[in-house]
């Protein structure tokens, strides 16, 4: 019984294990600009975000050298504070990009098409700014 037991436990660290190393690699991937299908977007120095024409895509690369993230932590913390049940902000410090996922299932549930993406993007910009200038600079 307790061979069985050990066992056991040792397939599950085991499958744990290889379970890791394939989300580290694909994290790393994404980390290198491993993901062909983010689409060029826009972010100003106020934090306006401005997708490019076209189809709503599922992933956009910001640039952000113009933002001037202090470190990688704020900028973390930034991406945190702005991330949606419909956007989630990743933020690569290194490479000074954000990547921008949209969830665009729920955006089609929710009846938004682009226009109204944009217009969600240009009324968040000034909070963005705010909470840039006042909690991370």
């Amino acid at each position: 019984m307790k061979n069985m037991t050990r066992i056991t436990t040792m397939l599950v660290i085991a499958l744990l294990f290889f379970a890791s190393g394939g989300l580290s690699a694909q994290k790393a991937a994404e980390t290198q600009g491993g993901i062909s299908d983010a689409v060029p977007a826009s972010i100003s120095s106020n934090f306006i975000i401005r997708l490019p024409e076209g189809e709503l895509s599922g992933s956009y690369s910001l640039d952000i050298r113009n933002l001037n993230f202090p470190t990688a932590q704020a900028l973390d913390q930034f991406c945190n504070m702005f991330s949606l049940d419909f956007q989630t902000l990743s933020g690569d410090f290194a490479n000074k990009k954000i990547t921008l996922s949209l969830d665009t299932e729920v955006l089609a549930r929710r009846g938004f098409a682009k226009k109204r993406v944009d217009e969600h993007f240009a009324a968040i910009a000034r909070r963005m700014n705010y909470y840039f200038q006042t909690y991370l600079k």
